[in-house]
């Protein structure tokens, strides 16, 4: 017995050898592949930082924006800070890797270096306590409120009782807005109390049933309620067709010459993924629409030999290189190449033209695509 337990064992250990050998060789094997796919791998990506200052209105948009994007760009940092429009524009012209946040009309001279790009639309919405029994409101009556000349509350609960006008802080977007919009170049009244942000406005408003006051659309909350204006109420719908009285674009200030990276950025922001995010609390950029129309013109203008003028010329260069970072967001740039090459063709901008003709078909069959979504 104990002899055939003996030979056992020994019958085993030449299997266990070749076991042990063919273990190794895998584990040599599995470690040259390691080794050969570390050496294929790219480069670690250079850490990228990004910031944006500026409008407290563009906040939340900013912050959802840089979040889908960094997701899959793990190298990229994109801080944001909150503050005015004025402080955007400022921070524009004077940061390196900055993107100023705006929420009002932009001077040209404010530029200075940088340009504009709009990537969505916002609704200034007037505001009341949810029991105000006021649901609608006309745009006379609306400068009468805030002027003061209308001093107490006409109904409701409320009849009598002095109305709390509510402001924004000197250099916001939205009480410039406001006022070129609703105002009628009247002076809201120095009694109104003023608030730093537009949640600070929303809050007031939630909480002191005799407040009106007026903010951006994406800052709305279920505390407080959006009157109707002009008996247009306030919607993403009424935004985009523009029916709403009070609409203002909400901008991106880059650098004349962005990085690759803020380009990438701009053009996310700017792509169908992008403006998704845009939707959930404000209306889409204008830009879709409007510029596959143009681009359509433009290409059937240049075929049909209509644009002939040097003046024709220089007015479509400039906006084609305009809206690049959106062709490029949306995938048709080909086509861009090609219009901006054969309008450039006497200085020799061969390669272009090349590289544009190639992808002249697809492009087109893509701008069709879009213009049907």
């Amino acid at each position: 017995m104990t002899d055939d337990r003996r030979r056992m064992t020994d019958d085993r250990r030449p299997n266990d050898g070749h076991r042990s050998s063919v273990i190794g060789q895998i584990q040599r094997w599995f470690g040259f592949l390691l080794l050969l796919l570390a050496a294929c791998a790219p480069p670690p990506h250079k850490p990228v930082q990004m910031q944006m200052i500026g409008s407290d209105s563009m906040h939340g948009i900013a912050q959802s924006l840089a979040d889908t994007y960094t997701q899959s760009r793990p190298y990229v940092t994109i801080t944001i800070r909150a503050a005015n429009s004025d402080v955007g524009i400022r921070a524009a012209r004077e940061y390196t890797n900055t993107i100023g946040l705006v929420a009002r009309a932009i001077k040209p001279h404010e530029l200075d270096g940088t340009r504009a790009v709009v990537v969505a639309r916002d609704g200034v919405a007037v505001i009341v306590h949810p029991s105000n029994p006021i649901n609608a409101i006309m745009r006379s009556q609306l400068v009468q409120v805030f002027s003061g000349e209308i001093a107490t509350w006409p109904l409701g609960p409320m009849a009598g009782k002095p109305i709390v006008v509510v402001s924004r802080e000197e250099g916001s977007g939205t009480r410039d807005a406001f006022e070129k919009m609703a105002m009628n170049a009247t002076r809201v009244t120095r009694t109104a109390l003023v608030m730093p942000s537009e949640s600070a406005v929303v809050d007031f408003v939630a909480r002191n049933p005799t407040a009106i006051g007026y903010t951006s659309m994406g800052a709305l909350t279920h505390d407080v309620r959006a009157l109707t204006v002009d008996d247009v109420p306030l919607a993403r719908e009424t935004v985009e067709n523009q029916k709403y009285p009070f609409i203002r674009t909400l901008t991106f200030v880059v650098p004349q010459s962005p990085d690759l990276e803020m380009q990438d950025f701009i053009a996310f922001a700017l792509s169908a993924e992008g403006q998704r995010i845009v939707a959930q609390k404000f209306a889409r950029t204008p830009l879709m629409s409007g510029h596959i129309c143009n681009l359509r013109k433009i290409v059937l203008l240049w075929h049909n030999r209509w644009m002939t003028t040097p003046d024709d010329t220089i007015a479509v260069q400039e906006y084609i290189q305009a809206m690049l970072p959106w062709a490029h967001g949306h995938q048709i740039k080909g086509l861009t190449d090609y219009v901006l090459a054969i309008l450039d063709r006497p200085t020799g901008n061969q390669a272009a033209l090349v590289r544009g003709m190639g992808n002249q078909e697809a492009a087109l069959k893509r701008l069709t695509r879009l213009n049907h979504n």
